[in-house]
């Protein structure tokens, strides 16, 4: 469902009522515990198939605030014990600190501070084992161990200009993508402008952004979210997130998406969850020591109720069904705050735990002493029932071997393969070695095609056009065939011609003409999922083809069964691409004059869409000069006119349609009121002189019951004062008229309210028949609400 945004007052009211029972429980906690870890594991209450164990505890790891394994097993953690400010005349001391769990018994037993000298770092991941990106206030960091003594001696910065208006807000949630380039979040109080090699990349409010390390590109993957601090990747290649300051439980992300609060946004996508309390942290299970019934689905944490929750998501044409599951851990214990969630090597899940009675940071002091700057665990989930799952050697296993990872059932497995793989992108033979593994025969050919694809996006190479066509070609032939990894491959595709362009290479040109033509294939394949995709891609390229595109989708979706309405995803994404490309279509061609010709509610839909004057234009001219094929199509463009043209547009078209055939008056000028109807502020140009022209040229007193309903309608929406004369007189002289529309031109007069119509409306409610001094008086009552009671006393 896509809504409008609402007022900011709204918001605030709505922030204050989320926000102000927890913070009165804040202010009036005193039953502080102790902070056993014993005590706190033993309140925890969990699944049947779960059980719990602590990974790691202060003083190894202090506050952890996000966390990432490497290849070899470690797992990188951020902590922060300046939270929520440094104290005046503090050197602030936060870390990155590597834990390694040695003799594998799913216990830490070394503990190493790879950095520190830090200010509330808010994310870290590896890059291998010896190095690693910090989001650090302002700043996208590099810290490199040359020496491999296990601390960085090398800081660089990659990126500066993030925003630090609110430190829970600061660019968080690092997350390795499978295509080769680092993801990371920012939240609504953000305002980003980031220098780039390819020129200046601005974010205001909240989203997630993709770098690519080896090319220096960054661009925005998405736009909107309160403070989402939870982002994963899953089988398919499709994007989830949580957001920690919003009610939508899970939320499905795709290039240029929209979420609430980005700025200047008139329509977003929501949530699946409606009404969900705040999550924070993001994972997706699976591997072999997962009971197989999860397979797929989301771990995350309401670390507000003390909760480690999990969501179930399905697929539902291109957009997906969510619905939670029983939790996995919950308890009474008010200083766990369960923030982040990963997949440990051996399949196990671990939680980093906040650890604190107080959260929060503007509505309890910074110096409450009730605040926990010390502590923190990360809680380890297993299930004893089920086998640990291995973990490779990434780093002496081979091209082939990691290749085969890459169909492993641990997720985990296959994005450190790629990771791994990353590093050899340049070996020679080494994309002969993955054509080979792609060709050989396996049910596991979407999966290595993907693989493939990812694999030469992130060595940023030009796409293969002809096997990629055949493919699009089978999957025309039997759309049943398509397989649920569609629309990360084509998306894929284009982000590898997008990013030559960005290079200037010299089959930049090429690559992005073949990958056109891949989209222009895929716009006849009826698969939903697949289908967003190329709506997303044809708004992205942005020509005359990919415009036309467009309308050749939404003409097919309007047709179909299933209102376009119910597609949330599909639904937005043509919208925002039908605006993207609007001065490629507005002009019309060959194509498009088919098209609308066709399916007048195309044409509708897409002035709809883009709502300005030149769109209205489009449809006037059509209106004004063309054939209309049918009464249906007259309707929907003078609907869609309607909708979104100027008050000078609405005059001309109202004096077309009065000149027009006296059989279709009624019913086009009764579509025009329609369509105004929510415009309280767009009133038709000079309508007060048009409807008067028209009405000097009738019988007035032979004027059809009909024709004076819309012209008592008019006369109350546009404010029409020359239809007064028409409306006494047939009050007057028309007593034998039905008592509804006796009532409708009473009420018509009544808005009039001068002294000619208030004269008449008195002398009907004193001496007309009982219906008509009912709404003679309800007229006066309520046109005038100011003389309400001197009126009542009058009668």
């Amino acid at each position: 469902m896509n809504l409008r945004r609402p007022p900011l007052s709204l918001c605030f009211a709505v922030c204050l009522f989320c926000f102000a029972p927890v913070a009165n429980a804040q202010r009036d906690l005193t039953d502080i515990p102790k902070p056993d870890p014993n005590a706190e594991a033993a309140a925890m209450k969990l699944d049947p198939k779960a059980a719990i164990n602590l990974f790691a505890s202060d003083p190894a790891i202090r506050k952890p605030i996000q966390m990432n394994f490497d290849c070899t097993g470690a797992l990188w953690v951020a902590s922060s014990e300046s939270y929520p400010q440094v104290k005046p005349g503090e050197i602030p001391n936060d870390q990155i600190v590597v834990l390694r769990d040695l003799d594998k018994d799913g216990v830490a037993e070394s503990s190493t501070v790879f950095a520190d000298g830090l200010l509330i770092p808010t994310g870290v991941i590896p890059d291998g084992p010896h190095a690693a990106y910090v989001a650090a206030s302002t700043e996208l960091l590099y810290f490199k161990d040359t020496d491999h003594d296990g601390v960085a001696d090398e800081r660089r910065v990659v990126m500066s200009g993030f925003g630090t208006e609110d430190t829970h807000h600061l660019v968080h949630t690092l997350r390795w993508g499978p295509d080769g380039c680092l993801y990371f979040n920012q939240s609504i109080y953000i305002h980003s402008h980031i220098d780039t090699p390819d020129g200046t990349k601005r974010l205001d409010g909240g989203g997630i952004w993709r770098y690519r390390p080896s090319t220096g590109q960054l661009d925005i993957f998405c736009k909107g979210f309160i403070n989402p601090w939870g982002h994963i990747v899953n089988r398919s290649g499709e994007s989830f997130v949580t957001d920690g300051a919003a009610f939508d439980g899970i939320t499905h992300a795709f290039p240029d998406a929209v979420f609430k609060t980005s700025p200047g946004a008139t329509r977003w996508l929501l949530g699946l969850n409606p009404g969900s309390p705040k999550h924070c942290g993001l994972e997706v299970l699976s591997g072999t020591h997962i009971p197989p019934e999860w397979q797929g689905d989301l771990v995350t944490n309401d670390f507000r109720s003390h909760r480690v929750c999990r969501f179930s998501v399905r697929p539902n044409g291109a957009d997906y069904i969510s619905r939670q599951q029983p939790e996995l851990v919950t308890t009474e214990h008010v200083a766990f705050r369960p923030i982040d969630a990963r997949m440990a090597p051996d399949g196990t899940v671990l939680i980093a735990d906040w650890y604190n009675p107080i959260i929060q940071h503007g509505e309890v002091d910074f110096r409450d002493p009730r605040r926990d700057t010390e502590h923190g665990r990360i809680w380890r989930l297993s299930f004893p029932d089920r086998p640990l799952d291995p973990w490779p050697d990434f780093l002496a296993a081979t091209t082939s071997e990691l290749l085969g990872y890459l169909e492993d059932e641990s997720l985990a497995v296959r994005q450190f393969a790629r990771q791994t793989l990353w590093d050899h992108l340049e070996d020679p033979g080494f994309f002969d070695t993955v054509d080979q593994w792609v060709n050989q025969n396996g049910k596991q050919l979407a999966t290595r095609t993907l693989e493939a694809q990812w694999l030469r996006e992130a060595a940023v190479q030009p796409i293969a056009t002809a096997p990629a066509m055949a493919r699009i070609q089978s999957w025309k032939s039997d759309p049943s065939s398509v397989p649920d990894n569609a629309a990360a491959w084509l998306r894929s595709q284009l982000r590898s011609a997008n990013q030559l362009t960005t290079l200037n290479a010299p089959t930049a040109k090429k690559a992005m003409a073949d990958a056109a033509r891949l989209v222009g294939a895929a716009t006849k394949i009826t698969d939903l999922a697949l289908t967003l995709e190329v709506i997303v891609q044809c708004g992205q390229l942005n020509t005359e083809d990919s415009a036309v595109w467009l309308h050749q989708i939404l003409s097919r979706l309007l047709a179909s069964d299933q209102p376009l309405s119910s597609q949330n995803s599909i639904d937005f994404a043509l919208w925002q691409s039908i605006r993207e490309t609007a001065e490629h279509w507005q002009h019309g061609n060959d194509t498009l004059q088919e098209i609308w010709q066709q399916s007048p509610q195309t044409l509708a839909w897409a002035v709809r869409a883009v709502g300005n004057a030149d769109a209205a234009k489009l449809l006037i001219d059509r209106i004004e000069w063309e054939e209309i094929s049918s009464d249906e199509a007259d309707d929907q463009w003078l609907q869609a006119v309607g909708e979104v043209a100027t008050a000078e547009q609405l005059g001309g078209v109202l004096n077309r349609l009065l000149a027009g055939n006296p059989t279709h008056v009624e019913r086009r000028i009764s579509t025009l009121l329609d369509a105004t109807a929510p415009r309280k502020n767009v009133t038709p140009a000079n309508a007060n002189a048009s409807v008067n022209q028209w009405l000097a040229k009738q019988d007035t007193g032979q004027l059809k019951a009909s024709t004076m309903r819309w012209i008592s309608r008019a006369t109350k929406q546009w404010k029409l004062q020359s239809t007064e004369a028409t409306l006494l007189s047939a009050i007057q002289s028309r007593s034998d008229a039905a008592a509804e529309d006796r009532q409708i031109w009473i009420n018509a007069l009544a808005s009039l309210s001068s002294p000619k119509a208030n004269q008449q409306l008195m002398s009907i409610a004193k001496e007309g028949s009982i219906a008509d001094r009912t709404a003679a008086i309800d007229g006066l009552v309520n046109s005038r609400p100011g003389r309400r009671f001197r009126w009542s006393w009058t009668l």
